[in-house]
């Protein structure tokens, strides 16, 4: 394989782990919104609201990297929707854990790409 041709590769595995990153992070805001609207519980709005603005500056951070910061910020996004998974009140519904630990996994795939 010449130079041009790992290259490319190289950046096609990239944008691939970027793209799936992204969607992975919006599915999971997505089921966070749903959640706090389907609340009236302030503290978890709260918890809820504070996991978006994490998973947004997330979104903002996978726009700017690049190689080694790639990796590193989709390992910080799978950390965070992980430990939203593992600190979610009993009695939440198990369609919403689903939603995050489904979004948490397509995280851990493309990390790996």
């Amino acid at each position: 394989m010449d130079s041009t041709s790992s290259t490319s590769t190289s950046t096609s595995t990239s944008t691939s782990s970027l793209e799936a990153s992204r969607g992975a992070i919006n599915a999971a805001i997505n089921a966070l919104i749903a959640q706090r609207r389907a609340t009236t519980d302030p503290d978890q709005i709260a918890n809820i609201n504070d996991a978006i603005d994490n998973l947004n500056g997330n979104l903002q951070d996978l726009n700017q990297a690049q190689g080694l910061a790639l990796a590193s910020t989709i390992d910080a996004a799978s950390n965070q929707l992980q430990q939203i998974v593992s600190s979610a009140p009993k009695d939440i519904s198990s369609q919403f854990i689903a939603q995050l630990k489904e979004a948490s996994d397509k995280l851990v795939a493309a990390r790996g790409k």
